[in-house]
């Protein structure tokens, strides 16, 4: 399966980023204290990610908009704690001046530090293999 290049990734980002900002707007007319605010709006973040990257989409909104998926290294779903552990991975990367996600663009595997850390990749979907994953996501389930 044909992992997911930074550009790609990139622009599902800026989907996502559009959510939260919209979710920040919201919240921040109901939550007076800033302290408050960014600590809702982080836990808004993870569970988010993890929520929607463990679920039968496998993807959030934004990787969906662009038909791909979070996987395992093995190319299955991944758990919901594997969703946690992946989104406070890229906070890492984040204080690391965004070096974990540059390396999307330098590695040939196009994985980020937190997918190296999580054991995770990004791959592209097909419509044919969208609808077997699903199918197998509810067979596990049951």
């Amino acid at each position: 399966m044909k992992t997911a290049a930074f550009p790609i990734r990139l622009l599902a980002y800026n989907v996502d980023i559009s959510i939260f900002i919209i979710v920040a707007l919201v919240l921040s007319v109901f939550i007076e204290s800033n302290l408050v605010l960014y600590a809702s709006c982080a836990l808004f973040v993870i569970l988010y990610h993890a929520t929607l990257e463990s679920s039968s989409w496998q993807a959030t909104l934004g990787k969906k908009y662009v038909k791909m998926k979070v996987v395992d290294d093995k190319e299955q779903p991944i758990s919901f704690f594997k969703g946690i552990c992946r989104i406070l991975a890229k906070f890492l990367s984040l204080i690391l001046a965004f070096a974990g996600f540059f390396m999307i663009y330098f590695r040939s595997d196009r994985k980020g530090l937190h997918d190296l850390i999580c054991g995770t990749k990004v791959i592209l979907v097909t419509e044919s293999r969208e609808r077997n994953t699903i199918k197998n996501h509810k067979v596990k389930k049951t």
